[in-house]
């Protein structure tokens, strides 16, 4: 039975702060880590819960259901992970965490920006350039060559998915052009399932009221979807 996001919170609320922190390094970390090369990272950052992490440790956070497993490698659960990164990002260690991370864990190859060679790979780069708000990082992995281009499906769907479950205030802090290429997809994706899109068009709403879409291509994005709902809305 899966576990609310309620409830995870309030298993991370009670695990002692250095533990708390092993996982906001995980979430930045993103892909299945084995646990040799967790620790190797930790050290690599002067964390004090490099020692921690052992079998005890792991199968306290799998009771919890703070990590998830495949095959031998862990990760941050799903439900907190972009929470969480969002927090490294707003105390100042996310570009610390993740350039460690290729150095000690993950060695970039060749390879990396193919979604098919390596697909953990390519999400974890997509997403850190989400938080990054690296545009041209963003531009080369969706093989796009304007920030405004429309990439290939899978690749939107892929940014997608890694900005799940999306965090309004990082949301709302990102580039407009990250905001338009996760919001084109979701209303497609939408529109193609027979989905209800109200949520992320008051989202896109909130952002336009606050002078935070302004560009052409979003304008025109937000007035499709207010003509969709019989809305007599005008974006200038």
């Amino acid at each position: 039975m899966a576990t609310s996001e309620k409830t995870l919170w309030s298993s991370f609320d009670a695990l002692p702060q250095v533990e708390q922190e092993i996982l906001k390094v995980l979430s930045v970390v993103y892909e299945p880590i084995n646990q040799t090369d967790l620790q190797q990272l930790l050290k690599s950052l002067d964390h004090p819960g490099s020692s921690l992490v052992g079998k005890q440790w792991r199968e306290k956070m799998k009771r919890r259901q703070l990590i998830e497993m495949t095959g031998t490698r862990l990760r941050c659960c799903k439900l907190l992970c972009n929470a969480l990164t969002f927090e490294a990002v707003q105390d100042g260690i996310f570009d610390r965490i993740a350039a460690h991370s290729y150095i000690y864990a993950f060695k970039p190859t060749w390879m990396d920006n193919d979604y098919l060679y390596n697909p953990w790979r390519y999400k974890r780069r997509l997403r850190n350039a989400l938080f990054a708000h690296d545009e041209e990082e963003l531009v080369s992995l969706l093989g796009i060559t304007g920030p405004y281009d429309t990439p290939e499906l899978a690749r939107a769907q892929i940014l997608f998915e890694v900005s799940l479950p999306l965090v309004v205030p990082w949301f709302r802090g990102m580039p407009e052009n990250f905001k338009y290429q996760l919001m084109r997809y979701y209303f497609t994706a939408q529109t193609l399932s027979l989905g209800n899109s109200d949520d992320g068009y008051r989202l896109l709403q909130e952002a336009h009221e606050a002078g935070e879409i302004v560009a052409p291509p979003s304008l025109a994005l937000m007035a499709e979807q207010a003509l969709y709902r019989g809305e007599d809305a005008k974006f200038d």
